[in-house]
């Protein structure tokens, strides 16, 4: 079964409590992540993906922010997590982060993403292309995720917990989002680990003028 599908059968709140287990055995803290990566974040802002639809906390007031997500009762889920005053700052997207036609070549100033591109997206690269497609030339790519480990032994745990994953989340626990990331046009300025040994990454990125394609 596609991760597409899966989702569609997932506990809308499953997001929240799945990170708050994760802070309590000290795994991540998204929270602190999100203030220290997002706060006051300006602009158009394109996010991609709601899981929690935690992130509007951090956002400037004066943001315009879109919203996509391919599975409706997310976008729904959102929309009631959201409070009302923030709300009119923004769009609801349905649509794939493969398929980011709704948008015109460099128009956002921010792309950010937590998890989707280790989990959701079925080809990584293809979405990455598209974000950088629609991201200006300063944008500024932000991506919360969990990869690949280097350490033989955390690797030997994600290669054993990765089908429980995939069929419960829908989550690909050893895909290699800095490859990924660099491969689709973007030139890395940061490198976190937030976590989990060297699990729990955010790239910063922006796009490579040396390789425009």
């Amino acid at each position: 079964m596609s991760a597409e599908l899966l989702r569609n059968h997932r506990n809308l709140n499953m997001y929240s409590k799945l990170y708050s287990i994760l802070a309590f055995f000290g795994f991540i803290d998204l929270e602190k992540i999100r203030k220290k990566y997002l706060t006051n974040l300006n602009g158009k802002i394109l996010d991609i993906g709601v899981g929690d639809a935690g992130n509007y906390k951090y956002y400037s007031k004066d943001a315009k922010i879109f919203v996509l997500d391919f599975e409706k009762k997310m976008l729904s889920y959102a929309k009631d997590s959201i409070p009302k005053k923030r709300l009119k700052n923004y769009k609801f997207i349905h649509a794939n982060a493969q398929r980011l036609s709704k948008f015109k070549d460099n128009y956002f100033d921010a792309v950010v993403v937590v998890f989707i591109y280790c989990c959701s997206v079925p080809d990584p690269v293809f979405a990455l292309k598209e974000a950088r497609r629609v991201l200006k030339d300063k944008g500024k790519l932000i991506v919360i995720v969990h990869v690949r480990s280097k350490n033989k032994i955390l690797y030997f745990l994600q290669y054993i917990m990765e089908p429980f994953s995939k069929w419960i989340i829908g989550s690909d626990m050893t895909r290699k989002t800095k490859e990924d990331v660099r491969e689709a046009g973007f030139k890395i300025n940061k490198e976190i680990t937030t976590g989990g040994g060297d699990i729990f990454k955010v790239f910063i990125a922006v796009p490579d003028k040396l390789d425009k394609k």
